[in-house]
């Protein structure tokens, strides 16, 4: 296991042992845990070292942040809620989804990604604003998208030709 899985990991089995057992659903058995989809490539993992943790079983519930907490918002039941960004964290706690302010367990960054052989000659965030480049990157309102926003810090205009809503 590479050192990021396992501090994402350990980061992950500290936020079931803390919010768990204040689980809104009280279902002893199995904590139902809201995470964001960019973590479903280590649910494997994520469920080892809850299991050997002796916490467990878990079941996932993965997708994008902001639909977590919608789907929190309109009554759905979950024992822990992990989001992609303190922003959204912010908007399911002043919608009175939340038990607690939360803790920071692990921290974003952005990755650039070509296409194999780099067809566009990408070797930078300021190319993502020349012509001819194709370029995919998250919506705005999404965690992903305002790390990328954020990231350009308005000095490059990238007009995208698509915009997802998740990272995945």
């Amino acid at each position: 296991m590479s050192g990021r899985i396992m501090a994402l990991t350990g980061a992950v089995v500290a936020a079931v042992v803390a919010l768990a057992v204040l689980g809104a659903r009280g279902d002893a058995d199995t904590a139902l845990v809201f995470a964001p989809s960019s973590l479903a490539p280590f649910e494997a993992e994520l469920d080892a070292a809850l299991i050997e943790s002796g916490i467990g079983p878990v079941e996932w519930v993965f997708a994008g942040s902001q639909s977590l907490v919608a789907q929190l918002i309109d009554g759905a039941p979950a024992d822990v809620l992990i989001t992609a960004d303190a922003v959204t964290f912010a908007r399911a706690n002043a919608a009175g989804v939340t038990w607690d302010d939360g803790r920071d367990l692990v921290a974003n960054r952005l990755v650039l990604a070509v296409a194999p052989g780099n067809p566009g000659g990408v070797t930078s965030l300021d190319d993502l604003g020349r012509s001819g480049v194709l370029v995919g990157v998250c919506a705005p309102e999404v965690p992903c998208g305002r790390l990328a926003v954020a990231a350009t810090d308005g000095r490059v205009t990238i007009d995208a030709d698509t915009e997802e809503t998740n990272v995945r």
